[in-house]
């Protein structure tokens, strides 16, 4: 062995020349592995000893952590050489998960369906249809056509032949057209079809038919509109559809036995769509995959170009087993890649679905029908009028019929009729700009505030905004607008007095009043296919009309609140165009208004009014309306450095009033499930409403009622409660503010208060091993525990496993426990080996040293029999001598 100065010095001469290589070891590996003549240095004497390390399953683990801390002493001495031993070392790790970053596995699951559900879980992110099912359904026999022969034009046919692409070509099928032209509900309408599948299945001749869809959205949040969304939501339909592809897709995660919760990285999602349109893979498991994207032109490039997107599905589609039909605006990059596939450009080919939507909804209005009697050739010449105007964009004689219909109702003549058309321009943005400078003076600031608040809602990750209505959704709902519209003194002294359905239902129209007054049709109200309702009763009638019935929430569970959208996409790109939204916000400059406070008094006004009442209700509904209210807060402090503490204590109020303690002990049951140690005890948390800012950091809320009410609370610590992971998605809680620890530590919070067995200080080393993505925020946090006492000598317990069963169960568990100085080192090195550029590193070295500084100790136990046990070095020790002495000889 090497003398304690010896090792010293080597330590400090790699110290000094690792920054400089750290970075440069990967990129020689492929090269240079194996043709560096010293490699033959590790000979069969080295490779042995690694395999009975390896083999040695009582001792493998603990001998991993000590050769990974060797590979840290030694990470930039001689790369080509250090690249061999750092891939044998990784094998050995890759052979067997971590123990203590274990969580306990599910019982009665086979490994391999485990596998999949995980993986198919780390794929779905839940705004994958969203965009689906916000777009409208088309008219009533419009775009049938797709299904007939082309008609023909002066020199050829005026589209290529769908039907017959389905049934027997590959490749691609582009449909163009203008903003505006129905592309959507057009990809919508054959997604859905039945005709779209009965001609792919003669296409797929006897063979699995695999349909894969995506909807681009510009405006949606960052999976809505990247390759990353685009291929974890193909990727996911395919794995659902046929789940022995996801062995195909991704080899490693099943050969490895790794049950990895993470999302696939962008090279895994991008082999795995290598590998699912591969001619190989498909013609062995004889399938056959059509893909419908809806969009193209909505993808926000990022790092890579539209011509990078097109020229994906130009080589995904060179398998005769795969094909794709495609859509998008007119874009250069894509005119260019698909210059030889069949297409159609829509705005050529809707002349008669125009006619068709106009007739229907304008010509056969009762005033028409009174003008077209007195004025036959008027009419019909206004109707031909707004078909040629429209250039084949939908939304024009969407917005243009609109009008008119107001014309009618206003009891205007034909001529006047004719005179409100021509004064409505042909191009969209022109369209847009007259419809927002004919709203009355009197109502712009309504629309200012509406737009304001639309806009507002939808900035919001969806993961942090799930709606208390129990449904999905980014958008405003009627109510919220109402309520958000209010004024804060209004709706702190509003009475606690939830609404009839009959009452919801008449706000509701209010709201769909106000609008139409104030948004000229660019804003309009858009229902969900199912009413909403919700989980009061289970068993409860759910058959009765929410719009004619008189019972009261306790006898119906149905609830109707439409959304507000943007009647489509180029209108919302037209209003926050810079210029037009500086426009929009004066209109309500003097108010001060702040869409942000409007909507926090928003929620709390709904705690106010809004169902579940009645004896079989269930505080769960209301989860996601307490957190978004909180995330709301959030907002207000950092932008205007204030506590909320008047809104928040009406909050409170409120959901105490219709609760009482309900609201928390559900929460604690549903919370037990997700412990971070994975081990749920008996004892009570006694949760409250202060808990949930603390576990979405709401620190200046939190300092403000610490200072009021003092820190005393039973049960489960507040501090323990920061630290919590992010559970099942009900609620969404996620992060960790180190502000609150922080405050909470500073009002006498402590560290090592134990509660059911474990004390805050070891539950944050349990999210630390745990939760990667969050380790950049609770390594400071751990290091400030230390400053405030924390047991240097804690430990922490897993469950670990031996090898899976032949026949798929898990062998015996195994209770350990590991000081906070092992699991520190061991965390050390796995920083190092999976996350060495970041600030982890350096932070974690800095409490390993005052961990030493404060006297701990590095120890295994084990349970055997109930008692644990001081697990033995001898093993490991031996084979840490031999192995460095052979490595000394190869390394210097």
């Amino acid at each position: 062995m090497w003398s304690h100065s010896k090792i010293q010095e080597k330590k400090a001469r790699l110290e000094a020349i690792r920054g400089q290589l750290l970075f440069d070891i990967v990129v020689p590996m492929a090269s240079k592995v194996g043709t560096i003549p010293d490699m033959t240095a590790l000979d069969t004497q080295t490779r042995t000893l690694l395999d009975e390390i390896q083999a040695g399953e009582d001792a493998n683990n603990a001998m991993e952590k000590r050769l990974l801390a060797f590979h840290q002493e030694y990470t930039t001495v001689q790369t080509e050489r250090h690249v061999e031993i750092v891939s044998l070392l990784n094998g050995i790790r890759d052979s067997k998960p971590r123990p203590a970053m274990l969580k306990p596995r599910q019982k009665n699951v086979k490994p391999r369906e485990l596998i999949l559900r995980n993986l198919l879980d780390s794929l779905y992110f839940r705004q994958e249809i969203d965009r689906f099912h916000d777009i409208k359904r088309a008219h009533k026999g419009t775009f049938d056509w797709i299904y007939s022969e082309p008609r023909l034009g002066a020199t050829k046919a005026t589209w290529a032949n769908f039907q017959s692409w389905l049934q027997h070509d590959s490749g691609i099928y582009w449909v163009s057209g203008k903003a505006g032209s129905g592309k959507s509900t057009l990809m919508k309408m054959v997604s859905n079809d039945e005709r779209t599948r009965r001609h792919l299945l003669h296409w797929s001749a006897g063979n699995r038919l695999l349909m894969l869809s995506f909807y681009f959205w510009n405006p949606g949040t960052p999976l809505q509109k990247s390759l990353e969304g685009l291929l974890r939501s193909i990727i996911s339909q395919a794995l659902k559809e046929c789940p022995e592809l996801a062995e195909k897709l991704f080899p490693n995660r099943f050969e490895r036995n790794i049950n990895d919760h993470h999302s696939p990285t962008m090279q895994e999602l991008e082999r795995a769509f290598a590998r699912l349109t591969s001619p190989g893979l498909t013609d062995v498991l004889s399938i056959k995959l059509v893909l419908l994207i809806d969009g193209l032109d909505e993808f926000d490039a990022g790092t890579t170009s539209l011509t990078d997107l097109a020229a994906l599905f130009t080589a995904a589609t060179r398998s005769t087993s795969f094909k794709a039909v495609l859509s998008s605006r007119p874009e250069n990059a894509f005119e260019e890649a698909f210059i030889n596939c069949p297409k159609l450009r829509l705005h050529f080919l809707t002349h008669d679905d125009v006619v068709k939507y106009v007739n229907e909804n304008l010509h056969n209005h009762p005033r028409m029908v009174q003008l077209a009697i007195r004025s036959p050739k008027e009419s019909c010449n206004l109707i031909e009028e707004i078909v040629e105007a429209a250039q084949g964009v939908f939304l024009w004689v969407r917005l243009v019929v609109r009008s008119l219909l107001e014309g009618l109702q206003n009891h205007d003549a034909i001529d006047t009729l004719t005179e409100r058309l021509r004064e409505l321009p042909s191009d969209l943005e022109d369209l847009f700009r007259v419809m927002l400078e004919r709203v009355p003076h009197r109502y712009k600031r309504n629309m200012s505030k509406i737009f304001q608040l639309v806009q507002r809602a939808s900035e919001l990750p969806l993961d942090h905004r799930t709606m208390f209505m129990g449904h999905l959704e980014r958008q405003l709902t009627a109510l919220e607008l109402k309520f958000a519209l209010l004024g804060e003194r209004i709706v702190l002294e509003a009475e606690i007095c939830p609404l009839s359905v009959d009452g919801a239902f008449e706000e509701v129209r209010s709201v769909e009043a106000q609008i139409k007054s104030s948004c000229s049709g660019l804003i309009e109200l858009r229902a969900h296919k199912e009413k909403y309702h919700f989980p009061i009763d289970t068993a409860s009638d759910t058959k009765g009309d929410t719009k004619t019935s008189s019972a009261t929430v306790d006898d119906t569970v149905h609830w109707y609140d439409p959304a507000l959208h943007f009647i489509h996409r180029s209108v919302k790109e037209y209003v926050l165009r810079e210029d037009v939204w500086n426009g929009i916000l004066a209109e309500a400059e003097n108010e001060s208004f702040e869409a942000d406070t409007a909507l926090l008094q928003s929620l709390v006004m709904q705690a106010k009014r809004c169902p579940p009442e009645g004896p079989n209700r269930d505080p769960r509904s209301f989860w996601p309306l307490l957190i978004t209210a909180l995330r709301r807060a959030g907002d207000l402090e950092k932008k205007r450095g204030t506590d909320q503490l008047d809104m928040m204590n009406a909050l409170e109020t409120a959901l105490t009033a219709r609760f009482g303690q309900s609201l928390w002990t559900t929460y604690d049951e549903h919370s037990k499930e997700e412990c971070v140690h994975g081990r749920q005890g008996q004892a009570k948390w006694h949760s409250n409403f202060l808990t949930f800012p603390v576990r979405v950091g709401l620190w200046r809320y939190v300092q403000a009622r610490l200072q009021i009410d003092g820190f005393h609370k039973p049960g489960r610590p507040l501090l323990d409660y920061a630290f919590m992971p992010q559970y099942g998605g009900d609620v969404g809680l996620v992060g960790l503010d180190q502000r609150v620890v922080e405050v909470l530590l500073q009002h006498g919070a402590d560290p090592n208060e134990r509660f059911d067995g474990f004390t805050p200080w070891q539950n944050a080393w349990y999210s630390a091993c745990r939760e990667r993505d969050s380790r950049s925020a609770l390594l400071p946090v751990l290091e400030a525990f230390l400053s405030y006492d924390a047991d240097p000598n804690a430990y922490i317990e897993y469950v670990g496993y031996g090898a899976w069963t032949s026949d798929g169960s898990n062998s015996q568990p195994r209770i350990h426990r590991r000081s906070i100085l092992q699991v520190a080192m061991e965390l050390q090195d796995e920083i190092l080996t999976h996350d060495s550029g970041s600030t982890c590193y350096q932070d974690v070295s800095r409490i390993i040293q005052e961990l030493k500084r404060k006297g701990a100790k590095a120890q295994d136990w084990i349970e055997i029999n109930g008692v644990y046990v001081l697990q033995k070095s001898s093993f490991r020790s031996a084979c840490k001598k031999a192995l460095r002495a052979r490595l000394k000889c190869i390394l210097f």
